[in-house]
């Protein structure tokens, strides 16, 4: 009997020790993020049209997306450091229900995209 026990007793703490040590692998590396054109209060957006590019800052990839919902956009990214820039065309009008078009650009030299879903947003420059 007590043979036995020395014999089981190290396979039962190998055991233990194996399944304590396993763990899970943690692959959330991707984001949904959504870019957010800021626009002044004294204007109402009819459309939006444009591209919207991210660079990731520590491997240069980059994401670009072109379907506007509104004033901003949404895409699936890898988490991270980004610069933003986005460059279009917008038709709005005005207080006085006169209509515009204009050339637009936004940009954002630093934003962390690392919540899920990770929210910028970004002031309009009129062009």
């Amino acid at each position: 009997m007590r043979k036995r026990l020395l014999y089981i007793l190290p396979i039962a703490i190998l055991m233990l020790i194996t399944i304590t040590a396993c763990h899970e692998d943690n692959d959330d590396y991707n984001t949904s993020a959504v870019i957010s054109i800021n626009v002044p209060d004294s204007i109402i957006i009819d459309k939006m049209q444009g591209t919207v590019t991210v660079t990731n800052l520590n491997n240069k990839q980059s994401y670009s997306s072109s379907n506007f919902n509104g004033t901003s956009t949404s895409m699936d990214i890898m988490r991270g450091c980004y610069s933003i820039s986005v460059t279009g065309t917008v038709l709005y009008h005005d207080s006085l229900q006169i209509k515009h078009t204009r050339n637009f650009r936004a940009s954002s030299s630093y934003s962390e995209l690392l919540k899920h879903p990770s929210v910028v947003s970004v002031d309009i420059i009129f062009m």
